[in-house]
């Protein structure tokens, strides 16, 4: 019969272990802990249902279903909790108002083409999550674990030594250094750590730009030790790997660049080139972020280590920044393919299951 005081207990383990967890601390423990605990609970289920019922060493239905009910029950929750965290309804109905939070939402909104503004102040006056909701952006927002060179960049500017764990949100450090003290993150507002006043830059540094004669050089860490506090990238970009034309050899050129509508993960832009060249956005550069030029697929590549850039032939386009993940379709593809082997093997291999115990009796 179906071991039921077996299952019972298999699932207390799996409810006392999923509550008594603290989900706390550096992402990659939460990342490593979870699968390794559903891992467990299906071996432990498989080794019960054995002891149990007589089972042969084959895996019977039930543990393999069991085992897609971990998986699904562990990815859903991780996608829920994180989600909300990060997502708009967390911050929608914040009714607490934050006095910088009302100067930032008066600016965002005279925008025409809704660039959002860059900030830099402390949590406690600006929370970083309120971007999303009035259409601006924090520097802390740059920090997450995927979005590694801009994380780097920072720390290399400031002149601090980056965590190896606690590296999901910036230190305190970083904001009793300077106002404005690295000028290439095109800050709008920041702290003053001398007087605690809040200051706005007059004169940021360009949120996209064209260069035409950048420098190659062979690896991230020499692109990232040539910007760190540089104050002429606009004039001159580092890039790591070759452009698809060859380097000019005249310095008589020109071209423009304008941002006419800004999404998070589209934006519009109209540039002019005299020559071929880098179109630069003061933005975080991540694999993905692509656009078309006369019917070509342009990908983007890092410049000035932690930027985007698009390489683009001379003349005037008007283009579509796109970002897709590369590997989100074969992502999807690859767990249709496991969740139809495993429900092949649930409901199709029974006879395989049944056979060995059918020939020891």
């Amino acid at each position: 019969g179906v071991p039921w005081t077996g299952l019972a207990t298999v699932g207390l383990l799996m409810a006392g272990l999923q509550a008594a967890y603290p989900f706390e601390g550096p992402p990659a423990r939460i990342g490593m802990a979870e699968p390794v605990l559903a891992l467990l609970l299906a071996a432990g289920t498989v080794y019960v249902w054995q002891r149990r019922s007589g089972w042969s060493s084959a895996i019977p239905p039930a543990a393999l279903l069991l085992w897609l009910g971990l998986q699904i029950v562990e990815l859903s929750g991780a996608h829920g909790r994180y989600g909300w965290l990060y997502s708009r309804k967390s911050v929608a109905g914040f009714t607490h108002e934050f006095p910088v939070v009302g100067q930032l939402r008066e600016k965002q909104s005279s925008s025409p083409t809704d660039t959002p503004l860059r900030v830099m102040v402390p949590r406690i006056l600006v929370p970083p999550n309120f971007g999303m909701r009035d259409g601006w952006t924090h520097v802390d927002s740059y920090t997450a674990l995927f979005l590694r060179r801009p994380w780097d960049f920072l720390h290399s500017a400031a002149g601090v030594e980056p965590p190896a764990l606690l590296n999901a949100s910036l230190s305190q450090v970083f904001y009793r250094q300077p106002p404005f003290f690295t000028p290439n993150l095109s800050l709008n507002l920041a702290l003053d750590p001398g007087t605690g006043s809040i200051l706005v830059n007059a004169n940021p540094v360009p949120r996209l730009w064209i260069t035409f004669q950048p420098r190659l050089v062979g690896r991230p860490e020499e692109a990232l030790a040539a910007v760190t506090n540089r104050l002429d990238l606009p004039r001159e970009g580092i890039i790591e790997s070759a452009l698809p034309f060859p380097a000019l050899t005249t310095d008589e050129t020109s071209g423009s660049a304008s941002i006419l509508r800004f999404r998070h993960s589209e934006i519009d832009v109209k540039c002019q080139l005299s020559h071929p060249g880098i179109l630069v956005l003061n933005e975080a550069w991540f694999p993905g972020w692509h656009t078309v030029v006369a019917g070509r697929r342009v990908e983007s590549q890092p410049v000035n280590y932690w930027m985007r850039g698009f390489a683009l032939p001379a003349g005037e386009h008007t283009l579509k920044l796109k970002f897709r993940p590369r590997r989100l379709a074969e992502a999807i593809a690859l767990s249709i393919l496991s969740l139809g082997i495993g429900l092949a093997l649930v409901f199709r291999g029974r006879r395989f299951w049944r056979r060995p115990a059918a020939c020891a009796q």
